[in-house]
C-alpha cells in the first residue's frame, strides 16, 4: 500500500505583483518502509513541497494522499489525528534539537505533546534499539 502519494504537485506565491513558481508538477510515491529525499539546490522548492505533505502549507494545483486520503480534504480534527503518524527532520538541527535534553528525552517529548498513553521509557528504548 502506498503511504503517501504526491500526484502534480505545484506551488505558486505572489510577490511583489509578480508569481513565483516554486514547485511545478512534482510527483512521487513513498510505500511504507521506504525513505525519500529530497536534495537540490538552495531554493529549489524541497522544503516548499515537504511543507505541503504534511499540509502545513496549501498546494496551487495536484494532490497530497496519506494513507490514500487526500490531506486536503481533512476537517482539522481528522489532520490533527493523522498529524500523529508524521514525522520531519528539520533543515537547522542546531534549532531543533534542544543540546539539553538527552536522546531519549528528545523522542518522548512528542509522545507526551501528543497525550499518547503508556510506558514511555519503553517506547523510546524500542524506537532506539
Amino acid at each position: 500500500m502506498t503511504l503517501v502519494q504526491v500526484r502534480d504537485l505545484s506551488v505558486s506565491f505572489h510577490v511583489g505583483g509578480r508569481i513565483i513558481e516554486a514547485v511545478n508538477k512534482v510527483s512521487f510515491d513513498i510505500e511504507r518502509g521506504e525513505t525519500l529525499a529530497l536534495v537540490g539546490e538552495s531554493g529549489s522548492g524541497k522544503t516548499t513541497v515537504g511543507r505541503c505533505v504534511l499540509n502545513l502549507l496549501a498546494p496551487t494545483g495536484g494532490t497530497v494522499r496519506f494513507k490514500g486520503r487526500d490531506l486536503s480534504t481533512m476537517s482539522a480534527k481528522e489532520l490533527r489525528a493523522m498529524r500523529k503518524e508524521f514525522q520531519i527532520v528539520f533543515q537547522d538541527p542546531y534549532s531543533s534539537l534542544d543540546p539539553r535534553m538527552t536522546v531519549g528525552a528528545s523522542i518522548a517529548e512528542p509522545l507526551t505533546i501528543q497525550g499518547i498513553k503508556g510506558d514511555h521509557d519503553k517506547k523510546v528504548a524500542e524506537l532506539l534499539e
